[in-house]
């Protein structure tokens, strides 16, 4: 097995790590309303203007605070970690801020894997190729030094499917892959390294989803952004992303096993097929539409139905993986 050849890259970081999200037009307003007849609206300006105070603290301070902090220190007004989540997006839009600016930060739930360190500004220096995963540093702005020694970057959906890959020992197999995921739906600690990856290296992404809506939209925000952030899209999403599987129409080329979809599959897919970056997107919404049609879904561990390591073995050929995917992109088509 051949040693990879490091990159050494030096971040720059944007001043004050502000990313603006140049979404609205100078002097627009965001607006909303409360009602203060309606009792949840009264609850919701609550919450607002308590979240604003615990923000404003935090910036002073110039400290942080997780968001499962924030919940935990007051449960009886927020019931639930969503109204705590709602409350920073909204206050971040009137701001005219990322989220990540207001000092609040989300719990990481991203991991990688492959030949990358990363040296962070307190001179600890994280090394992701000791064979299994390791965890993206909470705070991506701390991020110095890169050194990358991959040819491209597989975005796998789930942690389960992570996991086997390690196990069939694919850094062995591909020791120019580097391994990512965000364990399900994309946090936005991982998608911010993601993308600052994307922009320090300059290395293909491939992207590994279930066949089935909700690995389809995990893949689209990675790749375009989520409708919570859509106003972060431009510093967030990384358009170059190229699904390499599992397609719709590699069910039927690779005789994958299937299930039947749920009435939610099918909402989820209908909501999907209107969004504006996949109804544009011809070769997606032709997945889309064959997905309907079929009324099945498939999940990546299918294949294994062929083989324990069929992923490493077969899917993606050890020999030449660039090679591969020119193959793939003119039969099954890839974007």
């Amino acid at each position: 097995m051949s040693t990879p050849e490091y990159k050494q890259i030096k971040v720059k970081q944007p001043e004050n790590h502000r990313l603006r999200n140049n979404m609205r037009k100078r002097g627009e307003a965001f607006e909303t309303s409360v009602n203060f007849s309606n009792v949840k609206s009264r609850k919701k300006f609550t919450i607002i203007v308590h979240m604003m105070s615990r923000i404003h603290k935090l910036l002073i301070t110039n400290s942080t605070c997780s968001k499962r902090e924030l919940y935990y220190q007051n449960v009886a007004l927020f019931k639930n970690q969503s109204a705590v989540d709602a409350a920073i997006n909204f206050i971040s839009n009137l701001l005219d801020v990322p989220p990540w600016e207001l000092n609040v930060t989300s719990s990481g739930k991203g991991l990688a894997a492959g030949p990358l360190s990363l040296e962070l500004a307190n001179g600890e220096v994280i090394n992701y190729s000791v064979g299994g995963a390791v965890l993206l540093p909470l705070n991506i702005s701390d991020i110095q030094e890169i050194r990358f020694g991959g040819k491209y970057i597989l975005i796998v959906e789930k942690d389960a499917a992570f996991q086997k890959l390690l196990d069939e020992d694919i850094l062995k197999r591909l020791p120019d892959c580097v391994l990512l995921t965000s364990k399900g739906f994309p946090d936005v600690n991982t998608r911010l390294f993601l993308r600052l990856l994307k922009d320090s290296v300059n290395a293909p992404l491939y992207a590994l989803v279930d066949a089935d809506p909700y690995g389809i939209e995990i893949m689209c925000v990675y790749r375009f952004g989520s409708l919570m952030l859509s106003p972060q899209a431009s510093t967030l999403a990384c358009p170059e992303i190229q699904w390499l599987g599992i397609h719709p129409t590699d069910i039927r080329h690779w005789n994958i096993p299937t299930i039947p979809m749920t009435e939610r599959d099918i909402s989820k897919l209908h909501q999907l097929m209107t969004r504006p970056f996949i109804s544009s997107n011809k070769k997606i919404h032709k997945e889309l539409k064959f997905l309907l049609k079929m009324g099945k879904k498939a999940e990546i561990e299918g294949v294994y139905q062929f083989s324990p390591n069929f992923l490493t073995e077969f899917f993606y050929p050890t020999e030449d993986l660039k090679e591969f995917i020119k193959e793939k992109q003119h039969s099954i088509s890839i974007h």
